[in-house]
């Protein structure tokens, strides 16, 4: 429910959709199998009959039961597991695809809050890179991330087709962005391009004149004996 509350706070105003005129007042109500008993208004100046278009308007499904499947594929259960699960609770089911569509639609307009929240993390933060797919294949890709130690959030991720100092940075960038100065550590394996990234973002302390400002580094070099990033 928590993610429908933020999606129906993004209703705009009660203007018409038609001219943008605020000139508006109540005419009556709309009602669907789907969503209810709905305002309808009027607008003067075009003389258009509308209801305020939710982030749900025009769907054939309820909120509540779009954002129950919402809720579940976050939590680590399949489209096809949720499309089991519906059948327990909805006459009229909704295929996977159908839910799969809905987790696209949604994820990128929930995006819009959620990409503007402020964190609360711990102090220290680790950062990796993973190859997906073979050297061999023309669709290799790199997925970038970086994680908070202590609640294992993913705090920025990156999905790029290179794996340079400009992504790298972008990762950390979005990273700083959202956690302020909580972050004191920041672990990488050895990678030469993560020094020059966290500088460029976070600042390295050990570059500073008082010593006081920016993050420390820590290198794990599994061929120097120096471990693994587990967490991450």
């Amino acid at each position: 429910m928590i993610i429908y509350n933020n999606i129906s706070n993004n209703i705009t105003e009660n203007k018409c959709p038609n001219c943008k005129s605020a000139d508006v007042t109540r005419r009556g109500f709309f009602e669907t199998k789907a969503h209810g008993k709905q305002q309808r208004f009027y607008c003067k100046s075009c003389n258009k009959k509308f209801i305020v278009r939710s982030p749900f308007y025009r769907m054939r499904n309820s909120p509540e039961k779009i954002t129950l499947c919402l809720d579940l594929f976050y939590k680590g259960v399949s489209t096809r597991q949720v499309q089991q699960h519906l059948k327990a609770f909805y006459p009229h089911n909704a295929s996977w695809v159908t839910i799969y569509k809905w987790v696209l639609k949604y994820s990128k307009q929930i995006s819009k809050y959620t990409d503007n929240l402020k964190l609360k993390v711990g102090e220290e933060m680790q950062i990796d890179e993973m190859e997906i797919g073979s050297k061999r294949s023309q669709y290799k890709c790199w997925f970038i991330d970086a994680i908070d130690t202590k609640t294992r959030f993913v705090v920025s991720s990156e999905f790029t087709k290179h794996r340079d100092l400009t992504e790298c940075k972008n990762v950390l960038q979005r990273a700083k962005n959202r956690t302020d100065e909580q972050i004191k550590l920041i672990t990488s394996d050895g990678w030469l391009a993560y020094p020059k990234a966290i500088q460029k973002t976070f600042m390295l302390k050990d570059k500073t004149n008082t010593r006081r400002d920016g993050v420390k580094h820590f290198a794990r070099n599994a061929s120097k004996s120096d471990g693994f990033n587990y967490k991450i």
